[in-house]
């Protein structure tokens, strides 16, 4: 009977899990996975010049993502007549050391994919100018973490 009970309890903590605002930053997460979800205004031209760099973004995501190592999954959808992007991100840990982590190795990429196509964006510069940007730019969303089996 115990070993019933707590099996049951498992089952039930699982299926319930606990969803909590991320303690240093914007998103929420369950346990140590992690979310954010922002909108963003595109730039005029600004999706068709994603579009035109979209093979090169995706053969360059193996690369950078690896050099993050705590990606689980990165999205970039245009919406509103190409006026603007729904960005998400699932990760591992807190917001900071993400963002960080970001900055020192994928500072890149994100040149190549929001250079010209996200209003405001900082480019180079995001390391130091970072929060000013996303107070003035992301619009926080509503999301969940997804839940590993």
């Amino acid at each position: 009977m115990t070993t019933q009970s707590s099996a049951q309890s498992v089952i039930s903590a699982e299926a319930n899990p606990t969803v909590a605002r991320q303690p240093d930053g914007l998103g929420k997460r369950v346990g140590e996975v992690a979310e954010i979800t922002v909108l963003l205004d595109a730039k005029p031209g600004g999706a068709e010049r994603f579009r035109q760099n979209g093979a090169k973004i995706q053969d360059d995501a193996f690369q950078y993502e690896r050099l993050v190592g705590t990606v689980h999954d990165f999205r970039v959808t245009f919406i509103n007549n190409d006026t603007q992007i729904i960005g998400a991100v699932t990760y591992d840990g807190d917001f900071k050391p993400y963002l960080a982590d970001i900055f020192a190795n994928a500072g890149p990429w994100f040149d190549e994919m929001f250079e010209g196509v996200v209003e405001g964006y900082p480019g180079r510069r995001l390391r130091t100018s970072s929060t000013g940007w996303q107070r003035r730019s992301w619009r926080p969303t509503c999301g969940t973490p997804p839940i590993r089996p």
